[in-house]
């Protein structure tokens, strides 16, 4: 994914971008990932959401209005060590840096949200 410094020309309107991205590949725990699997955490699970509001924010603090919707993980709150704590300690960041911009932009008229969705099964082919 190419970094977004600028948007190349500012749409009218930007009310409510929701950014979905992540999942991990990092071994199961805190110890078995190793350091270059930490930062891909943080390259999948965080950094996108700062990039894009950084070029999407100034447009909807312009125009008064906006949300923006972080998708966290409930394991942010309850990491495990069967599951990829590194992935959990990525979306724990997301979730306090979307506290704190909240807190930034809210008196500019955008609102910051976090959703993060429960457990849930997905169909794997040939299930």
């Amino acid at each position: 994914m190419a970094a977004i410094t600028q948007p190349r020309r500012r749409p009218r309107r930007v009310y409510a971008p929701c950014l979905h991205v992540g999942g991990s590949s990092a071994p199961a725990g805190g110890l078995a990932a190793l350091g270059d699997e930490w930062q891909k955490e943080l390259n999948l699970n965080l950094l996108p959401a700062v990039r894009l509001d950084r070029a999407l924010l100034p447009a909807m603090i312009e125009q008064g209005a906006g949300v923006i919707v972080h998708v966290t993980s409930i394991p942010r709150q309850l990491p495990l060590p069967a599951s990829t704590i590194s992935y959990a300690a990525a979306k724990a960041a997301l979730s306090s840096y979307s506290k704190g911009m909240s807190k930034e932009v809210s008196p500019k008229g955008v609102r910051v949200v976090r959703v993060a969705p429960g457990w849930s099964r997905q169909a794997r082919p040939g299930h």
